[in-house]
Parts: structure tokens; C-alpha cells; sequence
């Protein structure tokens, strides 16, 4: 999931966001396989490159709520939160759930969910512990 995946939402998914968007705050979530063998500063610099790579396709997306959610971010403050996984499987499974929950995605060796507002984050990151 090398890119946002917007295009890849399912359909049900896009219809449960029409319905009515969350309106609370907006973060970005960076999630981390523990089993990524890397020093703390090549991981820093991985983080940094993921967001920035994100921001970047954000701000040309063209999906609505993508739009409003990376605007209500912006303008309340860039908030992003580190969390682990055990496994690069359990990275891409959660990146999957995300991708099922129409939140934008991205990353590889990192992953980047978000951002979104904080009560549709929490559906597929509450069990993930801090970094």
C-alpha cells in the first residue's frame, strides 16, 4: 500500500461517510512494526519521509471528505501519534482495515493512517499501544 487509497475505498465505506462525517478532532496516526530492525534515527527519518510523502498526496487528493479531513488537520495543529505493531503482517493488516474504513492510507516499511477525525481512527487503532 504504497500510496493514499482512496481510489481503492470500498464502497460501503464511502457510503457510511456521506452519511454524516465525524466533526472531532482530525491526527494522523504512525505506526511502527517492532520487527524493523533500524536505530532509532534511520526510524526517525522514516517517520518524517512517511508524513511528508502523505502530506504531499493529501493536498492534491480529490475525495471530498480526504480533503476536509487534511484541511481540519492543518488547521488544528498537525496532531500525530506513534503506535507499534509486533510485524510488518500486522502493519499491512491494519493498513487493510483502514483502507476497508475509508481512512487514506500510506506507507511501507512505516505505515501512515490518517488523517482522520480521532473517533473513526480509534475503530482501527484503539488496540495498538503507544511507540
Amino acid at each position: 500500500r504504497d500510496s493514499i487509497n482512496a481510489e481503492y475505498m470500498g464502497e460501503e465505506a464511502t457510503k457510511k461517510q456521506e452519511k454524516k462525517p465525524p466533526k472531532d478532532e482530525c491526527k494522523m496516526v504512525i505506526i511502527v512494526p517492532k520487527d524493523q530492525k533500524v536505530s532509532a534515527g534511520v526510524l526517525c527519518a522514516l517517520g518524517a519521509r512517511a508524513v511528508l510523502e502523505a502530506n504531499s498526496i493529501l493536498s492534491a487528493t480529490d475525495n471530498a471528505i480526504h480533503s476536509e479531513w487534511y484541511s481540519r488537520w492543518k488547521s488544528g495543529g498537525h496532531a500525530k501519534v506513534a503506535l507499534k505493531v509486533s510485524s510488518h503482517r500486522e502493519l499491512a493488516d491494519v493498513l487493510a482495515t483502514a483502507v476497508d474504513a475509508g481512512i487514506p492510507t500510506h506507507g511501507e516499511m512505516l505505515g501512515i493512517v490518517g488523517p482522520a477525525p480521532k473517533s473513526v481512527l480509534d475503530e482501527v487503532t484503539s488496540h495498538l499501544k503507544l511507540l
